[in-house]
This record gives C-alpha cells, sequence and structure tokens, in this order.
C-alpha cells in the first residue's frame, strides 16, 4: 500500500520511474504503428464548465480511494487514528458501511462500491453512507499477495502475487476469482497492475527479478485474455530488455477507453484514447512530476507535485483534466494544493491540506457540464 498521504491509492501513474527517461519509453502499438502524441497546452477550465458538488473537511490524513456518480467520494478518513473507511460528503465523512476491517482497500466498478480486506475477503458495498451492512461475496485463497492492488470488474476480482522462478529469481503472475464464489484461475504470468477498459484486462509486463529487489520492472503492456498475455503496447528492444521501474501503485492509469503513461521521466503526461489511438502530452509544471492520476470513460485526472527550492515537497495547486474524446486538456485552481485524485464521468474529486500532503484533510468535487 503507498503511505504517501497526498497519493490516490487508486490507480496511480507515479513519475519517480528509474531510467524512465534513459529508456525513451518511445510506446508502439502491438501492429507496430508508433504511438505519436501531439504535443497540446493545458487551459483553465472556465467556472461556467463546472459546478462544486462537495467542498469540506473530511479528517485529518485521508486517503481518497474514488468519486460516486453523485460526486461523494470515499475512502479512509482519519487514518492516524481509527481510519475509519468513509463516505465524503457536504457534512463531512460518513461511515461507508457495517461490518469492513480497517485493513484493505475500497474500489469502484460502475456504480457499485466494493471492499476487499486484507484477510482476502470481498465485500460488496450495499447504499454507501447509510450504515448498512457490507455483503460478504467471494474468500480469496491464502497466500493471494498483495491484495491492496486488486480490482474488480466483470463479475471478477484480479489481483496479483509474486512467485518464484528459480535460480534466486522472483516474478509476479496475475490471477482472478468470480465474485460470485468458486476456484481461482491463473491469467498471465509475468505480469502485474491490471487495470480494466473497453478494450480489455490491461496489465503491465514484468521481468523475474533477484528476491528482494525494491520494485519490479516493467517491460510492456500486454491484454490479457483466456490465460494469455498479448502484445498491447511495446517498448523499443532495447528499452524493453532494460525496463522502468516504479515506486508507486500502478505502472499505468486506465480505464474506458482512457490510458495515461510517463514520459521523460515523468514530466509529462501522455494520455491515449483507445478507441482512436489518438496521443497527447501534456508538460507538468516546472520542476514537478505526475503524482496521482485517475482515468474513467474517455477522461483522465492528474495531479502533479516535486521538491521545488526552497518550498520543499510542494504540489500543483492545479487539477489536470483531459477529456480523450474532445482532445483538450483543461485545469481547475487548487488554491490550497491538490494531492491524491479521482474521476468518474463527468466527476472528479481531489484532497487537499493546509499543511503540507502529510495534512490532507480536505475534499473537494466537482460536475463538469459536458
Amino acid at each position: 500500500m503507498e503511505q504517501a498521504l497526498d497519493a490516490a491509492r487508486s490507480a496511480v501513474t507515479d513519475s519517480t520511474a528509474s531510467g524512465a527517461k534513459k529508456a525513451g519509453l518511445n510506446w508502439s502499438w502491438a501492429d507496430g504503428a508508433a504511438v505519436s502524441p501531439q504535443e497540446i497546452k493545458s487551459s483553465e477550465l472556465p467556472k461556467s464548465d463546472y459546478v462544486t458538488k462537495v467542498d469540506h473537511k473530511q479528517g485529518v490524513a485521508s486517503y481518497l480511494e474514488g468519486v460516486t456518480q453523485d460526486g461523494l467520494g470515499f475512502g479512509r478518513a482519519n487514518s492516524i487514528d481509527v481510519g475509519e473507511w468513509s463516505q465524503y460528503t457536504t457534512a463531512g465523512p460518513k461511515k461507508l458501511a457495517k461490518g469492513l476491517p480497517r485493513d484493505g482497500q475500497a474500489m469502484r466498478d460502475g456504480n457499485t462500491i466494493y471492499f476487499v480486506a486484507e484477510s482476502g475477503q470481498v465485500f460488496r458495498i450495499n447504499e454507501p453512507g447509510k450504515n448498512k451492512k457490507a455483503t460478504k461475496l467471494v474468500k480469496l485463497p491464502n497466500g493471494a499477495g498483495d491484495l491492496n492492488k486488486a480490482v474488480i470488474g466483470g463479475g471478477r476480482v484480479y489481483w496479483e502475487q509474486e512467485v518464484s522462478v528459480g535460480k534466486g529469481l522472483t516474478s509476479l503472475e496475475v490471477r482472478s476469482a468470480p465474485l460470485k464464489g468458486g476456484a481461482s484461475r491463473l491469467e498471465a504470468r509475468n505480469a502485474a497492475g491490471v487495470q480494466l477498459t473497453d478494450q480489455g484486462v490491461l496489465a503491465a509486463s514484468v521481468a523475474p527479478s533477484k528476491e528482494h529487489d525494491s520494485g519490479a520492472r516493467y517491460t510492456g503492456i500486454v491484454k490479457l485474455s483466456g490465460g494469455k498475455a498479448e502484445p498491447f503496447l511495446n517498448l523499443p528492444e532495447t528499452a524493453a530488455k532494460k525496463g522502468f521501474t516504479f515506486d508507486t501503485l500502478k505502472p499505468f492509469t486506465a480505464s474506458g477507453h482512457s490510458l495515461a503513461l510517463p514520459q521523460d521521466g515523468g514530466k509529462n503526461t501522455m494520455v491515449v484514447n483507445l478507441r482512436t489511438r489518438q496521443a497527447w502530452e501534456v508538460k507538468n509544471p516546472k520542476g514537478m512530476n505526475v503524482r496521482t492520476a485517475s482515468a474513467s470513460e474517455g477522461r483522465v485526472a492528474w495531479t502533479a507535485g516535486g521538491d521545488v527550492p526552497p518550498e520543499g515537497t510542494v504540489s500543483s495547486r492545479r487539477v489536470f483534466i483531459a477529456d480523450l474524446d474532445q482532445g483538450v486538456v483543461r485545469t481547475v485552481t487548487a488554491p490550497k494544493g491538490a494531492g491524491g485524485v479521482a474521476v468518474n464521468g463527468q466527476h472528479v474529486a481531489w484532497f487537499y491540506g493546509d499543511g503540507g500532503p502529510a495534512s490532507a484533510e480536505s475534499m473537494q468535487s466537482i460536475e463538469l457540464n459536458r
């Protein structure tokens, strides 16, 4: 689990990619066609183009996992203390559901919120914020791996786990199980970071590494199908052999027909329309890298941050929102900074605080008019 309190524990694209700039990250599609991003400048989103749904304190050091179709966020509030799983409303946090353990991860699939406990128990949240008891679904097998990286979609829960491949090397594999219960199955070896899109189930391909290495080394993006991993987005051969690494939850961010990838060591953000294959590249503020990203339908939202002397670690005070159907990137000013971000269709939410990233205590969400 990512511990940085300013980062959404939803899908994350972090720019602290070691070797990313050297590798070039010149992506191509499985058929060999190059991904050729067009540089695009962002502009301020007019206030007439959105309405604020929520702007309220939710608790010190709170996490944002996602945002619902009515603009309410959800996550773990007051994580330094009790850390209760909550819905973030105009009146502050409300208990997400009865019967949820403290350790785990909340996630959204369509209009339904689920919770995967560290123990492997999967829950469905009934009427979030109304103190209804959560419904138990499938119980994942013992040793299922890091369930904070689990995702749910298409009636299945997907997770990744570390496995030994011999000669002192380990790798990651993706497994899944039906929510209604039943045997788990192997989806792909040497894969991690599952993301569910209109194009199918995507994952990052990974290379085996020495045991106790600090992180996986990613070599491309694959599409999972029938227990096989087929190429989806490729790196040049030399870059693929070298790979690239991340220190956060997800090596890329994707959902619906939107995908986001780091470029130039995270100084830029590349967003891709998976339907049309059109791609755009946006420069992040000087000295800042992508901090968190979230995708939904045809939109990607992200925040940026970095070490900027003499202030130290700061966030960009802007939330970036890319509309991949319109081919535009807008920004919303966040005067007190912006940490974790989440998007769900026309709703975008983020956390902010007065005392830097670790004090994130308030959530703002907006509804776009189009």
